[in-house]
């Protein structure tokens, strides 16, 4: 919105672009001659700007939007805005979530407009008679749709062994697919997640500070548990069964095996012959790391080249500075943020030219 007042933008004005970055377009002027400025966004938006000079989410409680610190765009935080219910909905029924497939953005419109769903997780509970004798009473609601509904549901429900499509499901912001999987095989099951320190979800590959405070202030500050009870309610397996725990052992522990003969035939990770093998396993094996900053081609190559050796090692790379951790990696322009956390916890930083240094035969 400062952008449009800053810019002199409102719709139907010529404006002159240019190209920025790669593909973007960048308002460099605009081209009406008789243009004039905008002082008040009102007059562009009037529908939307409440008497206080505050912006408004569209829908039909007309919320106030709020903009977090640090970003351009403006959110509806009220749990109660239609717009927001119907794309969670979406989101629910999702092939990566319960995977119900009628459930699109005209029938989620229809169910949460008529108020028969007042939030995502209610879908698993609309086969009752008094639901289904008001879905008759909506337009283009048939017995056959609401039949085949229902029997989506119903298989979602029965799905059993996977935890991940349940925990993609609850919309935590950036929390996709690979992000749920990666926190689940670390803690095992929402129960622990759930409760799940700042600084335990930052030990989990790729998850740095801004996801692990979304994590943590879903189950904390939102309704994440009261959601999880529902769909343990409807019947909704949360946790892996016996069965599926069994065999990811079993295949763990052959895995593990493996591992064990391979390193008795070799015993240190050959990367490179012109590195120090063994000085490289001693600094790294076994020990959580943290890689910041711009990583030339030097001896050890790129950041993604250091990234990849150093797991070739034996470490595990983590995305934040937490007091779990080993050791801090840093290059050029390293974020001091890292370099400061990672002193106060007195924590061993090594820079690349003496990791270059301990790496030299």
């Amino acid at each position: 919105m400062k952008y449009l007042i800053e810019h002199n933008v409102v719709p139907g004005r010529s404006v002159w672009l240019e190209k920025s970055g790669e593909i973007i377009p960048k308002v460099t002027g605009i081209a009406d001659d008789d243009s004039k400025p905008i002082t008040d966004l009102s007059t562009v938006f009037p529908q939307n700007i409440n008497s206080k000079g505050e912006f408004l989410c569209p829908c039909n409680r007309k919320s106030v939007l709020s903009q977090p610190a640090g970003k351009v765009d403006y959110f509806c935080v009220d749990p109660g805005c239609v717009n927001q219910v119907e794309r969670c909905l979406v989101h629910f029924c999702s092939e990566k979530s319960m995977d119900i497939p009628g459930v699109g953005p005209s029938i989620a419109h229809d169910l949460v407009e008529n108020e028969i769903i007042k939030e995502p997780v209610d879908i698993l509970f609309l086969n009752t008679p008094q639901t289904i004798d008001k879905l008759k009473t909506l337009p283009s609601w048939g017995p056959q749709k609401i039949s085949v509904l229902l029997k989506e549901i119903k298989s979602s429900i029965a799905k059993k062994g996977n935890i991940v499509r349940v925990l993609v499901s609850l919309g935590i912001p950036g929390i996709g697919v690979r992000a749920s999987s990666d926190l689940l095989s670390h803690f095992k099951s929402l129960d622990k997640l759930a409760k799940a320190s700042v600084d335990e979800l930052k030990e989990v590959e790729r998850i740095g500070e801004n996801t692990a405070n979304s994590i943590y202030n879903f189950w904390r500050n939102g309704n994440g548990v009261q959601i999880v009870e529902k769909m343990k309610k409807a019947g909704v397996q949360i946790e892996e069964d016996n069965t599926t725990q069994t065999q990811t052992q079993s295949t763990t522990q052959q895995s593990s095996n493996t591992t064990t003969q391979t390193s008795t035939q070799t015993s240190t990770p050959v990367v490179n012959p012109k590195l120090n093998n063994q000085n490289l396993h001693d600094l790294l094996n076994g020990k959580k790391v943290v890689i910041s900053g711009v990583y030339k081609s030097g001896l050890l190559g790129d950041r993604d080249s250091v990234t990849q050796l150093v797991q070739q090692y034996g470490a595990r790379i983590l995305s934040g500075v937490t007091k779990s951790m080993d050791l801090l990696l840093i290059g050029e322009d390293a974020g001091p943020v890292k370099i400061r956390k990672a002193t106060e916890l007195g924590k061993r930083i090594i820079r690349i030219k003496e990791l270059e240094s301990i790496a030299k035969i």
